[in-house]
């Protein structure tokens, strides 16, 4: 049996996303291969059968942000992966598989050292490059990608986008699509939802969602530009929530308008599950008015929740959909994502809203279940 080390130091307990991601790959994985998992100290395997390495992060993943944090949380990157090359020394993989790298000069080390104690290096490019600041990180990813031997992408569109922007390495991308989510929890606790913020979601007919973090490419400055602009008088109610990490002056500048909007609901921050689950249970869309992107978890969010989408068409999210059957498609630019929104509000009834979310969570599960994409990464890949 082929002795495989996963490696992923953003899986840790409080990334509900990312740990159902993960979830969903290391447990079908697990039948199919010796796996040793390497992740942050407070993650928890839902599978017994894999072997855990809880090596990264011990402290600043309980930290706020700052100088502090940053600092210690460098540190603790640099232990964990002594902590895995100690591990190399006494265990031989045939395959290392990166999900991902969270600091690309240190990386670009860590990956040459090893590429020397594996017969098959692989990496999951969740995105060719980063949302943020992207293009400077070009030079140095090369550097990273041209240590892989095999590279992988959620789409389509994004292996056209890699091999666009690094042509010498085209023959070492391949796809692997991103999962359904592994046992997220819909559920919530109605009784601990504030009163008045429940009654006034539910006096609207039409609810909208924007959710994840908040910067440039994910397009939130557009959606908000619309609604100020056209939507104000309208029976449909606006709920944002998301972590802005980044300077993002055109969402900034529209605050002020948006938190004296009687139709927007502006969260600061992520708000806690509980929270979430009720917004989602109790939206009629989630949106997702993105410039650009390689793959969205929302997708997967909303098939747990059996919610529709409007989302742009970017990447590889359009491959994951049935335009007009179980999502709402348009072009990244405000006319297009406004004739998506006044269609909705005009032409569709929130029964045909909730029968489309229905067909994208029976779509997501019967194309996208993660046995399927274990067995085809076990075969074509390791």
């Amino acid at each position: 049996m082929k002795r495989v080390l996963l490696i992923d130091p953003a899986a840790n307990g409080r990334w509900v996303s990312g740990s159902s991601y993960n979830n969903g790959l290391v447990n079908s994985l697990s039948s199919k291969c010796e796996l040793t998992l390497a992740a942050a100290v407070d993650y928890e395997l839902m599978e017994r059968n894999i072997k855990l390495m809880n090596c990264f992060f011990k402290h600043s993943n309980t930290m706020k942000r700052g100088t502090l944090r940053s600092v210690i949380r460098l540190w603790e990157y640099v232990r964990g992966y002594i902590e895995i090359f100690c591990n190399l020394k006494r265990n031989n993989y045939d395959v290392i598989h990166i999900q991902w790298l969270l600091c690309y000069p240190l990386d670009a080390l860590f990956v040459k050292y090893m590429k020397r104690h594996t017969g098959l290096l692989v990496y999951t490019a969740h995105n060719v490059l980063p949302h943020i600041d992207g293009e400077k990180q070009y030079k140095i990813l090369m550097k990273i990608y041209a240590c892989m031997d095999k590279i992988l992408v959620h789409g389509e569109n994004i292996k056209k986008e890699f091999q666009a922007y690094y042509p010498q390495l085209s023959d070492r991308v391949f796809i692997q699509h991103h999962g359904e989510y592994f046992n997220l929890s819909t559920q919530y606790d109605s009784s601990a939802i504030d009163r008045v913020l429940s009654e006034k979601i539910r006096q609207y007919k039409y609810i909208f969602l924007f959710s994840g973090n908040i910067f440039y490419n994910k397009g939130l400055d557009m959606l908000v530009n619309i609604w100020l602009t056209y939507f104000t008088n309208q029976n449909a109610l606006l709920i944002i929530t998301g972590e802005q990490t980044s300077t993002y002056k055109e969402y900034d500048r529209k605050k002020n308008e948006i938190d004296q909007c009687d139709n927007i609901i502006r969260f600061e921050g992520f708000v806690d599950t509980n929270l979430f689950n009720f917004l989602a249970n109790t939206c009629d869309v989630m949106i997702m008015p993105y410039r650009h992107a390689s793959m969205s978890a929302v997708i997967f969010t909303a098939a747990c929740f059996k919610k529709t989408v409007i989302t742009t068409n970017v990447g590889a999210l359009s491959e994951y959909l049935e335009d007009g059957t179980d999502s709402i498609i348009c072009s990244p630019d405000e006319e297009s994502l406004y004739n998506a929104l006044y269609t909705v509000m005009q032409s569709r009834k929130r029964e045909e809203m909730k029968e489309m979310g229905e067909r994208l969570s029976e779509h997501i599960h019967d194309k996208y279940s993660w046995e399927q994409i274990a067995e085809q990464l076990f075969k074509m890949i390791y």
